[in-house]
Order: structure tokens, then sequence, then C-alpha cells
């Protein structure tokens, strides 16, 4: 009977080392997916630009003088971020748009799942999906 005790104590100390770092795996998974959740590309509306860019300021020029991220999710990604210029090359191409034609600004409306480039069509896009009547 003590044999079987015994048996079952080394078993049981090695599960516990197993089953605890489990837990700690699967918890840093639900921390790094959770991290990842509030990066930037995950606006509602992502407007990739340029800071030397003139159509990239006067979009958002139009979002700071309408206050549109009092009504809309919208962030500007430059792409001076590698990272950034990368997912500017991804929706160029989901878009069919030529690489070599590809450039700033571009919004990416997640909700709608749709690509709009240049100012104004960006401009009229968002005056679009907007709840308020804006002026320009």
């Amino acid at each position: 009977m003590e044999k079987k005790n015994t048996t079952e104590n080394s078993l049981l100390g090695k599960l516990i080392p197993f089953f605890a770092a489990l837990i700690v795996l699967v918890g840093g998974l639900y921390f790094i997916n959770s991290s990842s959740q509030s990066e930037p590309e995950s606006y509602t509306y992502s407007v990739y630009v340029s800071p030397t860019c003139p159509h990239c300021r006067n979009v958002k020029e139009f979002v700071e003088k309408n206050n549109v991220n009092d009504y809309l999710d919208i962030g500007f990604l430059s792409t001076s971020n590698s990272k950034n210029a990368n997912k500017l090359m991804f929706y160029c191409s989901k878009k069919g748009t030529p690489l070599d034609q590809c450039g700033v600004p571009l919004l990416y409306d997640r909700e709608h799942d749709e690509i709009v480039s240049g100012d104004t069509p960006i401009i009229d896009h968002l005056k679009k999906v907007l709840p308020i009547e804006v002026t320009e």
C-alpha cells in the first residue's frame, strides 16, 4: 500500500509542474493576443500617411477641424515605420493597385472592408460614414 502511495506522489509531483507551466503558457498567449488588439492597425479607420505629404496633411486637417476622432475610431499610421509601410503595400495589392503606383494617403475602412486612396476621396468617404454633417 505504501509503495502505491509513493508512486502516486511521484506522478503527482511530475504533473503539478507540467500543469503549472501549461497555465503560464496559456496565460502568456492570452496576454500577447490581447496586447495585439490595441496596436494601431486595429483602428476601424486607418489612414496611412507620410510626414512630408501635403495630401496627407489635408486629411489630418479635416479630421482635426471636424473632431472626427469624437465620432470614429480613426488613426494615422506613418509609413516611415516599416510595419505600416508593409501594411500599406498589402492594402494596395488588395485593391489591385500596382505597387509602383501605391501611395499615401490611403484609408483602410475596416468596418466596410474598403480601401480609399487620395485626400479628396478619403475626405468624401469620411463625410459619408460620419454620423454628423460636416462642412469641410
